[in-house]
């Protein structure tokens, strides 16, 4: 429950009104502690007063686009990563590096990554030799769903 509030907040359309909540009700708490303010405040809150016709749109479109922007915002974090160079730049940060001496082989399961990095099927296994060559790995098992790289040891070239 902590962790919606925390997201909800650092919305940028939610914080705002949440914080315009707690002012009015601070400012509406206040009038009904001093006489005079709370006259006042029903002076000017029973006064007619007249909208053009903008204005009013204007007050009814601002929250229907807050809401719009706010659902577009959720829904693109659906979306699958497609560009290549994303996807690559995505993967060889997830490659996971050596801490000194000789890696281990690594097994890629191509499903996971996609799921996990919200890529699209079946991209994973486009760039994932790419990747790995420029890791210094070579292909030591390729299947459909699975693969399996082993550390190659990268040699001098001395001219």
């Amino acid at each position: 429950m902590k962790e919606k509030i925390f997201v909800i907040w650092k919305d940028a359309v939610w914080s705002k009104i949440i914080a315009t909540s707690i002012v009015s009700g601070v400012l509406w708490c206040w009038s009904f502690l001093s006489s005079g303010t709370f006259n006042l405040f029903l002076g000017i809150a029973s006064t007619p007063i007249s909208l053009p016709l903008w204005g009013v749109s204007l007050l009814c479109f601002a929250p229907v686009y807050s809401g719009a922007k706010y659902l577009v915002t959720i829904n693109r974090k659906k979306l699958y990563i497609s560009n290549l160079r994303d996807i690559i730049a995505i993967i060889d940060s997830w490659w996971p590096r050596s801490s000194g001496g000789c890696p281990q082989d690594i097994t890629v399961d191509f499903e996971e990554l996609e799921k996990k990095y919200n890529l699209s099927p079946g991209s994973v296994s486009k760039v994932i030799d790419e990747v790995a060559e420029t890791n210094c790995y070579t292909a030591k098992f390729r299947g459909e769903k699975i693969a399996t790289f082993s550390y190659q040891i990268p040699t001098l070239v001395t001219v």
